[in-house]
Order: structure tokens, then C-alpha cells, then sequence
């Protein structure tokens, strides 16, 4: 979750909202609200994390986000049930 005194939250957002402004493939459900970021380790169904260092791979194929930006390279890692946004700068 992001810190609330740096960061206001704008959403809910749709997975496709989020595709159309991060200019990334939507693997998934196109309707699935994020309401908010968090990490691999602390995400859950409603939130956005990335992967972006491969030394974090093992969090990210338990990682209960519902959406994650990922490198296609390592899109068929992903765990069951994860929705992608497929980009080459998962990190930017």
C-alpha cells in the first residue's frame, strides 16, 4: 500500500485503464479494478506490483497481486490466476 502522506490514491482503476497508460499488453481481465500498488510480498487481488529484478522471481510466482507489470520474458512464471501487463520496462 502506498503511504498515504506522500501519495494520494486516485482509483480504482481497470487492468485496461492502467494497459492504456503504462502502453502495455493486458493479459487478463480487462474489467479488474486495482484500487492500489504494493509489493510482490504484500499484494493482494485488488493491487498493482511489477517485477523488474529477477532476484525477487520467487516472491513473484507466489505473489498474490492481481495485477503485475512483468517482462514478457518471465510472463509464463506467473502464478495461476495473476492478471499481466506485458512491457519491456516493467520498472518505468
Amino acid at each position: 500500500m502506498a503511504d498515504s502522506s506522500f501519495f494520494k490514491n486516485c482509483g480504482p482503476f481497470t487492468a485496461q485503464d492502467l494497459a492504456n497508460m503504462v502502453n502495455a499488453k493486458l493479459k487478463g481481465n480487462e474489467n479488474l479494478l486495482i484500487n492500489d500498488v504494493s509489493s510482490l510480498e504484500n499484494a493482494s487481488g485488488n493491487t498493482v506490483s511489477f517485477l523488474d529484478n529477477r532476484k525477487y522471481i520467487s516472491q513473484f510466482k507466489v505473489s498474490k497481486a492481481g495485477l503485475c507489470l512483468v517482462h514478457p520474458s518471465l510472463e509464463k512464471l506467473a502464478p495461476k490466476g495473476m492478471d499481466l501487463l506485458i512491457t519491456e520496462h516493467p520498472y518505468m
